[in-house]
């Protein structure tokens, strides 16, 4: 008895006509690339926007303490008074470092973050400011 189907026998050939196209090799430009990286690793941050990003964390934290506090009861001009003074306290809480290295999200942050860990580099390994590589 013969098998019934296709009438193969299954054997599978690869096509040796296609042509493969080779769009992935990209040029290599090592003075293109190393200056995209230079670029990129001394990228300054916007202190516009980082400043901004801290005042507004400071004011969550503030809303947050009102809500809590209206839950609790408390009148009115008490959560005013208490507000003010929780907000003058909070600015001192978030320094520029420690804000940053919590908060890695953002490109400012990132670029700040990685300034003061140049920074924190160059000191241990006593390197002068105006030292060029090369």
């Amino acid at each position: 008895s013969t098998a019934r189907g296709s009438g193969t026998n299954g054997y599978v050939q690869r096509n040796v006509a296609l042509i493969k196209h080779k769009r992935d090799a990209q040029p290599y430009r090592p003075d293109e690339d190393q200056a995209k990286l230079d670029l990129s690793l001394s990228r300054r941050p916007n202190e516009d926007i980082l400043d901004h990003d801290r005042k507004r964390a400071v004011e969550l934290k503030c809303i947050e303490m009102q809500d809590r506090m209206e839950e609790q009861g408390y009148t009115e001009q008490e959560i005013l008074d208490e507000v003010e003074a929780y907000r003058q306290r909070l600015p001192v809480e978030f320094t520029r470092e420690t804000e940053i290295l919590k908060q890695k999200r953002d490109t400012h942050a990132q670029a700040a973050a990685n300034e003061i860990k140049n920074y924190q580099i160059k000191k241990a390994l006593a390197i002068k400011d105006d030292y060029v590589s090369g």
